[in-house]
């Protein structure tokens, strides 16, 4: 009967299960030993079974039982850690939400992601931080306690992520931007790469009308002063689906800042994607507190279906969200590497008596090959003691597999 667990998960097992492309099994025992790791194999392939069922629903102390009616023998496991991410890499480069910078970010308000969200040098705050599904991770040896985490307890990394953010080169300066003329409700005209706006000071795009700016895809829009919008809507549109997406290049010693009634978008998102790229060196000191690159202030709103790269010069600069203000940014722009907001700090404000909470939102596409939801499993003898442990990867590019990374037979 030792072998049954065995037999038993194997026949159970075989329709889904599979190796995973790198596999590093430490099998270091021998065939006279099978008899005393029928237990620990055992877990393993219920372990292994059970994260093929929950996919990417990988949850901290997750834990079953399997008892063989005969001899009263048990099977058990219980999930110890969760990250996603690929085999060979588990965070690295994937995160939806990186932040570089070398202080801790904080939020007192509301930041939710659709992927993996990694705080460099930590977080603080009383608000709250979740990636569903995904990870919260922080630096080694940096404080990751705001109010409430999800997943939660969050990982430590390694070490610094430093993901290979997309910047393109600006391209030469061409002609100042005109705003498109489409009263007759026809689309033409697109502003050519290269355009710029430019007001010799700041920007300010304040109460008149709205601005509508249609972009070609794959463009670059040059802004070579700081852009402020209030009480106004601001929408820039790109030339359709399954295109490259158009970007909004602030230079150097610009800024973007959003105040009161103003809005980058539509209420909801860009027709089309859109990129926004900012340079370090850029500040704001007016609206935002915290000087920040990307300041959306009480009543604003910013909204993006391609993603937000404040990152330059092997630096990267700061956005604020402020109490009654919002930020949804959504990477489908980005397909290939998985991040859609990447930030040197981050600051969102708690709510106040007369607003509610800065609140962040990014839904950020997977990178290629897809997330791989990595369980790491401890497995259980009878009485409940850790015998052994199991990594397996579940949920690869959306499938609905497992393949078994390694195996740990215990001392």
């Amino acid at each position: 009967m030792a072998l049954a667990f065995v037999v038993f998960f194997a026949l159970v097992t075989t329709a889904v299960l599979q190796l995973a492309d790198a596999v590093e099994l430490r099998q270091a025992h021998t065939q006279s030993a099978t008899s005393s790791d029928a237990a620990a194999e055992g877990g393993m392939f219920l372990a292994a079974q059970a994260a093929e069922q929950a996919g990417a629903d990988c949850v901290v102390g997750t834990q079953a039982t399997i008892s063989m009616t005969t001899t009263g023998a048990t099977a058990s496991y219980r999930t110890a850690a969760c990250n996603p991410g690929t085999t060979a890499d588990l965070l690295a480069d994937q995160c939806a939400v990186c932040v570089l910078g070398n202080q801790p970010s904080t939020v007192d308000g509301v930041l939710g992601a659709e992927g993996p969200v990694v705080f460099n040098h930590g977080v603080t705050g009383s608000g709250s931080v979740s990636a569903d599904p995904g990870v919260v991770a922080c630096g080694p040896s940096s404080s990751c306690n705001a109010a409430h985490i999800s997943p939660s307890p969050p990982a430590t990394l390694g070490g610094t992520v430093s993901p290979d953010a997309p910047r393109l080169p600006s391209p030469p300066p061409q002609y100042e931007c005109r705003a498109l003329e489409d009263d007759d409700g026809t689309r033409s005209n697109p502003l050519d790469s290269g355009c710029y706006f430019s007001d010799t000071g700041t920007i300010d795009w304040d109460g008149s009308e709205t601005q509508h700016h249609y972009l070609s895809p794959g463009s670059q829009v040059i802004f070579e002063d700081p852009l402020s919008i209030t009480n106004t809507l601001v929408t820039v549109e790109d030339q359709g689906p399954d295109q490259s997406a158009a970007t909004l290049d602030f230079m150097p010693g610009t800024s973007l800042s959003i105040g009161d009634g103003g809005q980058l978008g539509d209420g909801g998102q860009l027709t089309g994607d859109i990129t926004l790229e900012f340079d370090p060196g850029g500040l704001d000191t007016d609206l935002c507190p915290t000087r920040a690159v990307i300041c959306v202030g009480t009543g604003g709103s910013l909204n993006v279906t391609g993603g937000v790269f404040a990152t330059g010069g092997g630096s990267a600069a700061g956005m604020e969200v402020q109490a009654g203000a919002t930020a949804d940014v959504s990477g489908s722009a980005m397909t290939g590497t998985g991040n859609a907001l990447v930030v040197g700090s981050l600051t969102i404000d708690a709510k106040s008596p007369r607003q509610p909470a800065g609140t962040v939102q990014v839904d950020a596409s997977p990178p290629t090959g897809g997330y791989c939801w990595v369980y790491q499993d401890d497995v259980l003898g009878n009485t409940g003691t850790v015998i052994g442990g199991v990594v397996v990867e579940a949920a690869c590019e959306g499938g609905t597999t497992a393949g078994i990374i390694s195996i740990d037979y215990g001392s």
